[in-house]
């Protein structure tokens, strides 16, 4: 014992072995990684956005009217003479409204507001996945979200995309938050949620409900009675909110209210339910547009680029999910893991098959179902790392999309012929990661995931310089690179910038310029006259609002289409003062397709009746020369 005790007290003592230092994102606050989210999404959203001008111009002169008149604002007309609503409810134009009243007209004033939003939705969204996963699962959705090139696109327009978006994660994160316990708020701040939603875009922000409403009445807490009263509330508060505008609006009388654009019986119920809603369903035929519905449509030139990127991976993800992922998940993770698969596949059907009033960025409601399902199959398959099937699994995931990166880049004319290279190194990195980095290599499990998230986000991530070096206007922005097929959406905006032979359709998606002359005159007279002039179609019209700060009719609405105002409403308000100038984009005029029987009526009288004061493109007619 002497002996051992001695050699114990003089043996060296080692140095103490100091622990490796690496970025822990765990220890990092939670406050600091959704500042970090908040401010990335932001100066992303930001960055040259008044290189896209007004936007889609028909928006920003509703969010104008609702600047200058609060019942504009809420009815969402047109013009601040109430002559004609939009074709959506007005939610989604009012924060473009606040904007311009506080700080005036410009470009920043009507598409920041929408930028902000989708910066927001980036942390609510983060938010919601954090409650159930990991951080780095979170970040991983969010990441893949974040940078979908559809999202990036509308959440830098003025379309209804990015507030609906917002909600819609709103309405997500309450749905996470009523799983947890039976507390009535949560349940019925979702259904709130959602019906704000459906005051946005209507039928589109109700597309994840059912996935959603499933997942909380085989997952939520409290007896089973307890969840179908609490989902059956939520119901009834998104019905309340959703349709409050709707009754609000089809109870006023018609003379104390604009036309609802966009309807053929002035009726906000028939707009929601035939127009944003039946009608976007129908399969047609037209010349120059076929059907092209089918399984293969989200894979096609112009949905692809847009939000097909994830689609293939996210494919798998949600077999692999409902298959097998949801076993050995607790409760919370089942709800989200299962409803988030839900959710996209039904997006995905219905994208694929809906009718022919298809734009390409309605895949945003695809976004964050595709991410989230995508991230949530990864964080599962790595936690099963020490299976081969597992691992496998993982590797085909990846697999499928970068095959489906490299697809999407053939599409584009602009990406550089290293870019496929570089897309498949990392995947076969990523890949090759997975079959090393088993338990306990926690490293290699880190190094892995990040090589996947890079991979399978590089590609849409560089699309969108793409999409933020090109201005963005007018009815159809479209993401990343020219295409080098001819019916591709791009080729065919420009096809319409530039052909002489399809005038009306850049008139009808873009609007003309505006001519400085006419303008003159427009603010002269603008203090005698309730509408210092009436035109068609309502980007037209919509163009020389934005351009002289008054207000300007636009006959027929959107497409000159609707029955409003009649010949007789219109003769009426010309007696009476109350219409300076008629501007007749014959263009607009001589195709068969465009403009109502009283649109035409209207023409006609004017062109009988009253002065050419401009001739050409528009030929402009002064109604207060001559009585009718």
């Amino acid at each position: 014992m002497t002996i051992q005790k001695s050699l114990i007290q003089t043996r060296p003592k080692m140095a103490p072995i100091r622990p490796r230092r690496h970025v822990d994102t765990q220890r990092l606050p939670e406050w600091a990684v959704l500042a970090g989210l908040g401010a990335t999404a932001l100066v992303l959203y930001l960055w040259g956005l008044d290189l896209n001008g007004w936007g889609n111009p028909f928006y920003a002169a509703a969010a104008q009217a609702g600047a200058h008149d609060w019942k504009s604002f809420f009815f969402g007309s047109l013009d601040w003479g109430n002559s004609i609503s939009i074709d959506k409810p007005p939610l989604a134009v009012w924060p473009s409204a606040i904007a311009i009243r506080l700080f005036g007209l410009s470009s920043w004033s009507v598409l920041a507001p929408h930028a902000i939003l989708g910066s927001a939705t980036v942390v609510v969204f983060y938010l919601a996945v954090r409650r159930v996963f990991p951080r780095g699962t979170a970040l991983t959705a969010t990441l893949f979200y974040m940078i979908t090139p559809v999202v990036f696109l509308m959440s830098r327009f003025n379309n209804p995309e990015a507030t609906t978006g917002f909600l819609v994660a709103l309405g997500f994160y309450f749905a996470v938050r009523s799983r947890e316990s039976t507390r009535w708020a949560p349940y019925l701040l979702c259904g709130t949620m959602f019906g704000l939603g459906f005051m946005a875009k209507e039928i589109q922000a109700w597309i994840p409900v059912p996935a959603l409403a499933v997942g909380l009445l085989v997952f939520g807490a409290g007896t089973i009675g307890q969840r179908w009263r609490r989902v059956l509330a939520a119901g009834a508060s998104m019905l309340t909110i959703g349709l409050a505008w709707i009754i609000v609006v089809d109870t006023v009388p018609a003379e104390n209210r604009p036309y609802v654009g966009g309807s053929l019986g002035n009726s906000a119920l028939e707009l929601a339910w035939d127009y944003n809603g039946l009608a976007r369903f129908i399969q047609l035929n037209a010349p120059g547009l076929p059907y092209d519905g089918g399984p293969g449509r989200l894979f096609n030139a112009n949905l692809a680029v847009a939000a097909g990127w994830l689609v293939l991976p996210a494919l798998l993800a949600a077999i692999f999910i409902f298959v097998y992922a949801w076993q050995g998940w607790d409760r919370g993770q089942k709800f989200l893991g299962l409803s988030s698969a839900a959710a996209f596949l039904t997006v995905a059907v219905i994208l694929s098959f809906m009718g022919t009033m298809l734009h390409s960025y309605y895949t945003y409601s695809l976004a964050p179902w595709a991410a989230l399902t995508t991230a949530v199959a990864l964080h599962r398959l790595r936690q099963k790392a020490d299976r081969w099937a597992q691992r496998a699994l993982a590797v085909a995931v990846i697999g499928a999309g970068v095959y489906g990166q490299l697809r999407i880049i053939e599409y584009g004319i602009e990406w550089p012929p290293w870019a496929p290279w570089a897309i498949g190194v990392l995947g076969v990195a990523a890949a090759a990661t997975h079959f090393i980095a088993t338990p306990p290599r926690r490293a290699l499990q880190a190094a892995a995931a990040v090589l996947t998230a890079v991979a399978l986000s590089a590609a849409p991530a560089s699309s969108n310089i793409f999409t933020a070096s090109q201005p963005q206007e007018g009815t159809n922005p479209a993401s990343g690179s020219t295409s080098r097929y001819p019916m591709a959406l791009k080729n065919v905006l420009d096809g319409v910038r530039a052909s002489p032979e399809l005038s009306w359709a850049k008139e009808v998606d873009f609007g003309a310029p505006p001519d400085s002359r006419l303008v003159s005159l427009m603010k002269v007279a603008a203090s005698s006259s309730t509408w210092t002039l009436a035109t068609y179609s309502a980007q037209n019209a919509a163009q020389y609002q934005l351009a002289s700060d008054t207000p300007v009719m636009s006959i027929g609405g959107w497409l000159g289409s609707d029955p409003s105002p009649t010949l007789a409403q219109f003769q009426r308000l010309v007696r009476t003062g109350r219409i300076a100038y008629f501007a007749d984009f014959s263009i607009i005029r001589d195709h068969p397709d465009q403009l109502s029987p009283e649109a035409r009526s209207i023409a006609e009288w004017v062109e009988s009746a009253f002065p050419i004061v401009m001739s050409g493109e528009p030929t402009v007619y002064d109604l207060r020369r001559s009585p009718p």
